[in-house]
């Protein structure tokens, strides 16, 4: 039986495919050399890049005070957050300078106010039931790069990010042994220059992966294979029709190859 080509990061950087799942730390994301830790001096204004962390009992202390810090920090331009409280994504949104934003362990209800960080191009959520929607999103005109990694079971559409239209990369997963559940991937399909899609740990009420179908330019498709049984043979044999440009054998053998589908149980 025919293996499945690996998708390696090496191959989406010489396409020019930086994943927001990336994290505002890795080199291809910014070449500033500011790494300021928890501990940062709020005097520093020039600081271009800042890790906020929660881990220890201090830094837990210390975050309560960071709403009021942050705002300080006029030339940020890459932040990550390691717990942030909707007091603390307040702040966040009030910096423009902005480019690229990761935060683990989110526990904000909304997204509202992104579109104070109107040049951010590169956004990284791993957050958990408390979104209620992803409404904001839609206000990152300049936004490249965007993974929503959590368990989102209040967010029910993904209408707001049709409207994200430089969007190259786009990661949908859940975590936690979870899976998120969507009404439909129609949205995606308005994305014309997306070229790096990842659906992980994800249902959808309707319509399966035909949307995905209209991307046209897309390169690479990561979906697990042992989720391969959440899509029909249909639907991979519409894809493997309808995207010209896409790499790896994965799509081929879910469309085509019998042994493969018996063996990931695709009907």
């Amino acid at each position: 039986m025919t293996d499945v080509e690996k998708l390696t990061f090496g191959e989406l950087e010489r396409d020019g495919i930086i994943r927001a799942d990336w994290g505002s730390w890795h080199p291809s994301l910014c070449d500033q050399r500011d790494q300021l830790g928890s501990d940062a001096n709020p005097e520093t204004t020039l600081c271009m890049r800042l890790f906020l962390r929660s881990d220890t009992k201090q830094e837990k202390a210390e975050r309560k005070g960071w709403p009021n810090k942050l705002l300080r920090f006029k030339t940020l331009k890459c932040l990550k957050v390691n717990g942030c409280t909707p007091e603390l994504f307040e702040s966040i949104c009030m910096l423009p300078a902005l480019r690229r934003l990761s935060i683990v362990r989110g526990r904000v209800p909304s997204l509202h106010g992104l579109n104070g960080i109107p040049d951010l191009t590169h956004f990284y959520y791993c957050g958990s039931p408390r979104l209620a929607s992803l409404e904001g999103l839609n206000e990152l005109k300049s936004l490249v790069g965007l993974s929503l990694v959590g368990n989102f079971e209040s967010v029910r559409t993904l209408d707001p990010i049709a409207n994200v239209s430089e969007l190259q990369s786009l990661c949908l997963c859940a975590n936690d042994f979870c899976q998120n559940r969507y009404e439909s991937l129609t949205p995606i399909g308005a994305l014309s220059k997306l070229r790096d899609l990842a659906v992980l740990s994800t249902k959808v009420d309707r319509d399966g992966l035909f949307p995905i179908g209209k991307l046209r330019g897309l390169q690479y498709l990561t979906l697990a294979e042992d989720q391969l049984r959440f899509w029909s043979i249909a639907e991979f044999r519409h894809l493997h029709e309808n995207l010209p440009n896409l790499k790896g054998n994965l799509i081929r053998l879910a469309a085509n190859d019998v042994d493969f589908q018996r063996e990931h149980k695709i009907r």
